[in-house]
């Protein structure tokens, strides 16, 4: 049955499991699923009873998986990330690869003047 489940865009069911009975003597399971998004992985499951329908199942791992989409964008744009990886890898992006390059670029440069300080002394990038 569970292996039949459809999963949106992204979302793979793993496996099922029984986590215990109901007061009605019925099984209760969980559904568990793998979330891939923008880099991250993130699993959840869905619990419910063994007499529900598919669509019930599918229809609370489509809500945890949009909730989970919610959470790695808010997550991901506290740190600063605009643009997912294959979205910068565009050639409409090139200004933005070149002002991360220069970034990084700047970053090397100091970090092997760092290095060179004799006292270990901190760089600073105003003080030559």
């Amino acid at each position: 049955m569970a292996s039949e489940l459809w999963t949106p865009d992204g979302v793979e069911y793993i496996q099922s499991w029984k986590v215990g009975t109901s007061e009605d003597g019925v099984d209760v399971l969980k559904h568990e699923f793998k979330l891939s998004y923008r880099g991250e992985t993130e699993f959840f499951g869905v619990v419910a009873v063994a007499d529900e329908g598919e669509s019930i199942i599918e229809d609370n791992a489509a809500w945890t998986a949009e909730h989970s989409i919610q959470k790695i964008n808010e997550r991901l744009q506290k740190i600063g990330s605009a643009l997912r990886p294959e979205e910068l890898a565009l050639k409409k992006n090139t200004s933005h690869r070149r002002e991360l390059a220069a970034i990084f670029r700047d970053f090397r440069k100091h970090q092997q003047k760092r290095r060179e300080s004799t006292g270990g002394k901190i760089y600073y990038a105003g003080l030559h």
